[in-house]
C-alpha cells in the first residue's frame, strides 16, 4: 500500500512540473473567430450594441518584433474593419497606438 501511495505522490509530482516551452508570435498566427463580451450593463454587449467586438485575426509581422491584430467593431450601425500594429519594447511588452489611447500588452513572446 505505501509502495502504491509513494508512486502515485512520484506521478503527481512529476506531472506538475511545467517545462518551459519556447514560443513566438507566429503561434499566435492566424484566423481567429472571438467575440469578447464584458460589460455591466447587457444592452451594451448585445448584438447590435456599441461594445459588440468581433476578433478575426492575429498576424507576426515581418520584422519579429511586430504583431498585428484585426478586428471588428461597429460605427454607426456598420462593421469596420481595424488594424492594429505593436512594437515589441526591450521589456517584452508590445505597444499599441490608437487614435484615442496607447496600450501595451505584457508578453513572454
Amino acid at each position: 500500500m505505501k509502495a502504491l501511495f509513494l508512486t502515485l505522490l512520484l506521478c503527481l509530482v512529476c506531472g506538475a512540473q511545467e517545462e518551459e516551452a519556447e514560443q513566438s508570435a507566429l503561434e499566435l498566427s492566424g484566423k481567429w473567430i472571438t467575440v469578447y463580451l464584458a460589460s455591466t450593463n447587457p444592452e451594451k454587449i448585445a448584438e447590435n450594441g456599441p461594445f459588440r467586438i468581433k476578433f478575426l485575426k492575429i498576424e507576426a509581422g515581418d520584422a519579429k518584433n511586430t504583431i498585428i491584430f484585426e478586428f471588428c467593431i461597429k460605427r454607426d450601425g456598420k462593421w469596420e474593419i481595424v488594424r492594429i500594429t505593436g512594437k515589441k519594447e526591450d521589456d517584452n511588452t508590445y505597444v499599441f497606438e490608437c487614435k484615442k489611447f496607447t496600450t501595451a500588452l505584457q508578453t513572454d513572446l
